[in-house]
């Protein structure tokens, strides 16, 4: 395939999720054929980004086969990573923000165990804020 094949509308940039689109859900690993797709968008001149609710070191080596995203959007959006590993953006809770989220667990219930054992819980929180009642709470 020709790079002008590859790359005729001169896109400058792929954004990819992981799980479920490069990656099939079936599957362990991001697909060979996949992978040599988008190393073909990339031999072109597009730089790929990843963009996953994961981490950056939660993306386990060999994943992603021959792919090397030139960025990754990690975190749900919270962290932006170039190729190198160096953050360009990051975005962390403030203190405020992280025990609203913890008062905010505190009255949560998650779904926790498989289908078939599926049960209601309450969460529990282990430490709470001194002057919890000024706080703005999550919505």
């Amino acid at each position: 395939m020709k790079p002008s094949e590859v790359n005729p509308m001169k896109y400058k940039l792929l954004l990819l999720d992981i799980d479920g689109t490069l990656r099939p859900g079936s599957c362990e690993r991001v697909p060979r054929e996949n992978a040599e797709a988008v190393c073909a968008v990339q031999k072109a001149g597009v730089k790929i980004a990843i963009a996953t609710g994961r981490g950056r070191i939660g993306v386990g080596k060999g994943l992603l086969r021959s792919i090397r995203p030139d960025y990754w959007v990690c975190a749900g959006g919270a962290q932006l990573v170039d190729y190198k590993g160096a953050d360009l953006a990051l975005r962390r809770l403030t203190t405020e923000e992280m025990y609203a989220l913890v008062d905010f667990l505190k009255i949560t219930t998650c779904r926790c165990g498989s289908p078939s054992t599926m049960r209601t819980t309450p969460i529990l929180a282990t430490r709470s804020s001194p002057g919890a009642s000024e706080r703005k709470t999550l919505r």
